[in-house]
C-alpha cells in the first residue's frame, strides 16, 4: 500500500531538518516528533488520495481495452490491487503459472496495512519525553533520540514489544506483497509497455509511483508481447524467428555457425570413446 511510503518521505525530511538547534530536552524532542508524525500523515494521506484518483482513472481505461467492465473498485484501496490483477491476467513466477496474483497481493497488502497502522499508533503513544533518551552522534553536533524500553512502566512495556516484533511480521507481509505485485505488473506492462516492463514494474512495486505510471500508460495500445519480441528479434538479427508457414520448426538463428565434425583422424585420440572407462575420473560418483 502506498500510504505508508508517502508518509515516510516527509517524515524522513522532517527528521533530518525539522529540529531546531536549541532543542535539548526529551520533552521538547517528543513534542516535535509527534508534530512531525501528524504533518507527515497529512501530507502522505493527501498524496495517497491523489494516487487513488489517478490510479482509478488509469485502471478503468485499461479495463475497457481488456474487455473488463469499469468498476468503482479501481478507486478503492486494496480493491484496486485486485482489479489490477483482473486486468493483468495470468502471470508467471519462476515458471509457475499464477492466475490470482492480484488477490494474493491484496491480502498481503491488507495484512501489511493493518500491522503498520497499529505500529503507527503505538509509535505515537511511545513518543513521550519520559521514555526518550538522547545520544550525541560521535564527531558531529547532532543529537539522536530513541525510546528506551527500560524507562517505560512495566504495565506498558507490551506496547514497545508489539511495536518492535510487529515490525518483523510487517516486513514479511511487505516482502510477499512485493513478490505478488511484481508478478502482476510484469504481466500488465508486457501488454501496455513491452519496451521495458521490468523498469515500470520496479517503479510500481519498490517505489510508490504505481498510480502515476499506470496513468502514463493508460492510452497505450494493447500489444501481443510475444509478437513484439519476435519483431524486435527479427529487426535486431535480420531474420524471422517465427515458425515457417504450414508448420515445421522455427528457423535456427545459429544455422550459419554450425559445422560438421572433421572426418579422419581424431585430434584427441586419448579421449576417444575407446578410453572412456579409463578416463572417467568421476565414475565412482
Amino acid at each position: 500500500m502506498e500510504l505508508f511510503d508517502w508518509i515516510n518521505i516527509p517524515m524522513l525530511f522532517l527528521e533530518l531538518f525539522g529540529y531546531a538547534s536549541d532543542v535539548s530536552t526529551p520533552q521538547e524532542i517528543a513534542a516535535i516528533a509527534v508534530r512531525n508524525f501528524y504533518i507527515s500523515f497529512a501530507i502522505g494521506f493527501a498524496l495517497f488520495v491523489l494516487c487513488l484518483v489517478l490510479g482509478g482513472v488509469a485502471l478503468n481505461k485499461l479495463a475497457q481495452k481488456e474487455g473488463v467492465k469499469p468498476s468503482a473498485a479501481a478507486y478503492l484501496p486494496f480493491a484496486n490491487t485486485y482489479f489490477a490483477g483482473k486486468i493483468a491476467g495470468e502471470g508467471f513466477f519462476f515458471g509457475v503459472r499464477m492466475k490470482r496474483a492480484g488477490l494474493y497481493a491484496m491480502l498481503c497488502e491488507i495484512a501489511y496495512t493493518l500491522l503498520e497502522g497499529v505500529r503507527f499508533v503505538l509509535n505515537l503513544l511511545l513518543t513521550r519525553g519520559e521514555y526518550i533518551v538522547l545520544e550525541s552522534v560521535e564527531g558531529t553536533e547532532l543529537i539522536q533520540w530513541s525510546v528506551n524500553r527500560s524507562l517505560i512502566p512495566a504495565e506498558k512495556q507490551w506496547l514497545y514489544d508489539v511495536h518492535m516484533y510487529g515490525g518483523y511480521i510487517s516486513y514479511l507481509f511487505y516482502f510477499l506483497m512485493v513478490i505478488f505485485l511484481f508478478v502482476l505488473f510484469v504481466a500488465l506492462f508486457r501488454k501496455y509497455y513491452a519496451r521495458s516492463p521490468f523498469l515500470m514494474t520496479i517503479l510500481c512495486t519498490i517505489f510508490p509511483f504505481r498510480s502515476f505510471v499506470l496513468f502514463a500508460v493508460r492510452n497505450n495500445a494493447r500489444i501481443d508481447y510475444e509478437e513484439y519480441m519476435r519483431r524486435v528479434y527479427a529487426r535486431r538479427y535480420g531474420y524471422p524467428p517465427q515458425p515457417p508457414q504450414g508448420g515445421g520448426q522455427a528457423n535456427d538463428p545459429f544455422a550459419d555457425y554450425k559445422t560438421e565434425p572433421p572426418k579422419g583422424d581424431d585430434p584427441f585420440p586419448d579421449h576417444s570413446s575407446d578410453h572412456k572407462e579409463d578416463d572417467d575420473v568421476f565414475k565412482d560418483f
